[in-house]
């Protein structure tokens, strides 16, 4: 969560002035969705194909690939399903209300973020 605060804070702190921040934060949701989604397809086609050893079906090498690919399966849906409800229900918001709602559930902009630098790792 701290992470995840932080590139919120760096990001709302670094902006220009005369940018408004729903612009910024719906443009960052919707390309953090679909860069999530992409993630998501390539992990998912990287499960489909052959483990790395193909003669050892229990290797630890094969084991830690798996395991791998699942969590980043996990950061990578949690990621396209966070921005994908963040810029749906940003939408209407506007005003006294967005601000609320941005102050309060600030860590929810930056962990789809956080989800695709964990699945790329």
């Amino acid at each position: 969560p701290r992470f995840s605060l932080f590139l919120v804070g760096k990001l709302i702190s670094n902006r220009s002035k005369g940018v408004k921040v729903k612009e910024v934060m719906t443009a960052m949701l919707a390309n953090s969705g679909i860069i999530s989604a992409l993630l998501l397809t390539v992990v998912f086609t990287a499960l489909q194909v052959d483990l790395p050893q193909e003669d050892a079906v229990g290797s630890f090498l094969n084991m830690y690939y798996s395991a791998f690919l699942l969590i980043a399966v996990f950061y990578s849906f949690t990621a396209t399903i966070m921005s994908s409800i963040c810029y749906l229900y940003m939408q209407p918001l506007n005003g006294i209300a967005l601000g609320t709602f941005m102050g309060e559930m600030a860590l929810y902009y930056g962990e789809p973020i956080t989800g695709m630098i964990i699945t790329l790792w």
